[in-house]
C-alpha cells in the first residue's frame, strides 16, 4: 500500500480487514514517498443519540482520524465511510522519514527542502476537562497548533513561535480542572491555559445582554412612574373643579 492508503484490521493478532481508505485528499504526486509523513491515527469515541457513551467498550463506536504532513485531516467512521477531509495549514517534516531512512538524502536534494521544516508533530485526542472523555483533537506541526471538534470545526488555533522538539503536552498545570497546553521548542517553553467564560458565553455578549436588560428595566420603570402620576393627578380630592 502507498503512503496515502490505510488498512484497518481487527483481532489479536490482526486477522480481519475492516476497510481500506485514502488518507490524502489531494492527488498523489510523483515526488518521493519520504516527502509525505503520516502521524499515528487517532480514535475518538462517538456518543449515542442520547448524548451518552456505551457502557460496554465492545459496543462503543469510534471515529478514526488521520493527519499527514500536508496539513490534511481525514476522518472515517467505524464502517469505513469517509466523514470529511479538511486542510489545516499545518506542515512539518520528520527528522527521520518513517518510510525509509535512505530517502533522507532524496529529501535534502529536493528544491523545497529546508532543515527548518523539521518538527515533531502532535496528533492526539483532546479532553477539555481533566479525566474527561476526549471530544476533540489537537494537531500541531512546524508552524501552527489547532484544536478541532470531532466534527472538524476549528475551536482554537495559534501560530507557533518555533517548531516543537517534542509532542505538545496536555496537562492541568494550574489545577483548575481544565486541560492546558505546553509547547517545548529548542529555545523556550510556552504554555496556554483555558479561560472559563460563564455559561460558555463571551463577555461581550454578556455585557450586551446586560445593557438590553437595563434598558428594558428603565423603560418599564419610566412607564410605571408615568402611569402612576397620571392616575394620581386624576384622582386627587383637592383638585378644584370650575
Amino acid at each position: 500500500m502507498g503512503p496515502c492508503m490505510t488498512k484497518v484490521t481487527s483481532g489479536i493478532p490482526p486477522s480481519t480487514v475492516l476497510f481500506n481508505g485514502s488518507i490524502c485528499s489531494l492527488a498523489v504526486t510523483n515526488r518521493p514517498q519520504g516527502s509525505l509523513d503520516i502521524a499515528p491515527p487517532v480514535a475518538i469515541p462517538v456518543p449515542k443519540k442520547n448524548g451518552h457513551y456505551a457502557t460496554n467498550v465492545l459496543h462503543q463506536k469510534m471515529n478514526l482520524f488521520y493527519f499527514n504532513s500536508r496539513g490534511e485531516i481525514i476522518s472515517y467512521d467505524h464502517q469505513g465511510d469517509r466523514l470529511y477531509s479538511i486542510h489545516t495549514g499545518i506542515t512539518w517534516k520528520q527528522k527521520y522519514p518513517q518510510f525509509d531512512s535512505d530517502l533522507l538524502e532524496e529529501d535534502e536534494e529536493d528544491e523545497d527542502y529546508d532543515a527548518q521544516d523539521w518538527a515533531v508533530p502532535t496528533f492526539a485526542p483532546f479532553s477539555f476537562r481533566k479525566h474527561a472523555i476526549p471530544s476533540g483533537i489537537i494537531a500541531a506541526g512546524r508552524n501552527l497548533l489547532t484544536i478541532l471538534s470531532e466534527h472538524g470545526r476549528e475551536l482554537w488555533s495559534v501560530d507557533l513561535p518555533s517548531p516543537p522538539v517534542q509532542q505538545v503536552v496536555q496537562t492541568d498545570y494550574n489545577m483548575d480542572g481544565y486541560t492546558d497546553i505546553i509547547l517545548v521548542t529548542d529555545s523556550a517553553m510556552y504554555a496556554w491555559t483555558q479561560v472559563r467564560t460563564p455559561g460558555g458565553v463571551s463577555i461581550s455578549a454578556l455585557v450586551g445582554g446586560l445593557i438590553v436588560v437595563m434598558l428594558v428595566i428603565l423603560v418599564t420603570q419610566h412607564q410605571l412612574v408615568s402611569d402612576t402620576a397620571s392616575a394620581v393627578a386624576k384622582g386627587r380630592s383637592t383638585d378644584r373643579v370650575d
